[in-house]
């Protein structure tokens, strides 16, 4: 699939010198055409496949539960997205030459795109961007072990949204309650990155107390406006001990 950054206001600067990886947004960056051409897809290798499908269904899910910019509209589109990348990540990764499914994949990425031009990501790419630049993990990879423990850590803040993410992604049952649900988002998240192999990818690093530092000044330093957009809006020591659960796991 891919970042759906023919269609976001949001290009990202890297600054190997300062170790730092951060993002710009404008609506002058918005092209006058995007062309989205599925077949450019089909050479993707699995492992590539995999990251760039689950950074789409990231900004489906962290665009419904920005609260702070969330609209009818933005929600439309990512809840289509979180839906399309559900249905559709398992069958590319299963036969690569499924070209509906990655017909369907793009269309994804395009639409995750839009929503966090409507609304934003949040903290699971506020806290993905310095791992990229510190440490040097793929983006998509980074965000398979952020988006997890964020959402452990949000669902009781959020049940509401939550629920109707379980909802769509086939989490949950129709007798459960909402918090019910919620919780059952958290597992199948987890059970999700699973079946798609992303664990198979990572690689633990050993991170001492002192990058844990780093990668939170990092993210209050330059990315902190999705931390404020997100709720609950986490302290320094919270997204400190984020890292810790998602990179010494």
């Amino acid at each position: 699939a891919g970042t759906g950054s023919e269609v976001s206001k949001g290009t990202v600067l890297d600054n190997p010198e300062k170790h730092m990886k951060a993002a710009l947004l404008s609506s002058y960056v918005y092209p006058k055409v995007a062309l989205i051409d599925p077949e450019l897809t089909y050479s993707m290798p699995p492992n590539v496949t995999a990251m760039t499908g689950f950074d789409a269904l990231t900004h489906g899910m962290e665009g419904f539960l920005n609260v702070v910019r969330s609209n009818p509209c933005a929600d439309m589109f990512c809840l289509e997205t979180v839906r399309l990348v559900t249905e559709n990540l398992p069958r590319v990764l299963a036969d690569g030459r499924d070209y509906n499914a990655r017909a369907k994949m793009s269309w994804a990425a395009a639409l995750g795109g839009i929503s966090i031009a409507i609304s934003n990501t949040t903290v699971a790419h506020a806290m993905g961007l310095p791992l990229g630049s510190r440490l040097h993990t793929p983006h998509g990879l980074g965000l398979s072990r952020l988006l997890p423990v964020v959402l452990a850590n949000s669902w009781q803040v959020q049940p509401q949204r939550c629920a109707v993410l379980a909802d769509m992604v086939g989490a949950a049952q129709p007798q459960m309650t909402g918090e019910e649900k919620s919780r059952a988002l958290v597992h199948w998240l987890n059970a999700f990155i699973q079946n798609i192999g992303m664990s198979k990818l990572w690689q633990s690093t050993p991170v001492d107390d002192a990058m844990l530092d780093l990668l939170t000044e990092d993210v209050f330093a330059y990315m902190g406006r999705p931390i404020q957009q997100h709720r609950p809006v986490f302290d320094k020591q919270q997204v400190r001990n984020m890292y810790a659960q998602a990179l010494r796991s």
